[in-house]
């Protein structure tokens, strides 16, 4: 991780340690027990989601995780065949992904 600090009263900007981005103290987040460690948000996010659907799959089946379990394999199917990168139905998706579990 590289730290950089920029000048007075601006916030320092580090690289996260998922996708490489550089990010300001204020759109990242460190691990609790490695502060060290962190990770921009959009990746927190998408670590959020894996871990969940970890969880469900471990969990006893209800209705709240076999909709999550759906919405997961469509989101994996959709990024497979590449329909996120398409002008109109991708504009959709990546509003309705912002929304979704």
């Amino acid at each position: 991780m590289t730290e950089t600090s920029v000048g007075d009263g601006e916030p320092a900007v580090a690289g996260c340690w998922c996708c490489g981005a550089e990010v300001a103290d204020d759109e990242r987040v460190a691990l609790g027990g490695h502060p060290e460690v962190v990770v921009c948000l959009r990746c927190a996010k998408w670590l959020g989601r894996r871990a969940q659907r970890l969880l469900d799959e471990r969990a006893a089946l209800s209705l709240t995780a076999a909709v999550r379990r759906r919405v997961f394999d469509s989101r994996e199917t959709i990024i497979s065949h590449g329909l996120q990168r398409r002008p109109v139905i991708g504009r959709v998706l990546r509003w309705l992904d912002r929304r979704l579990p």
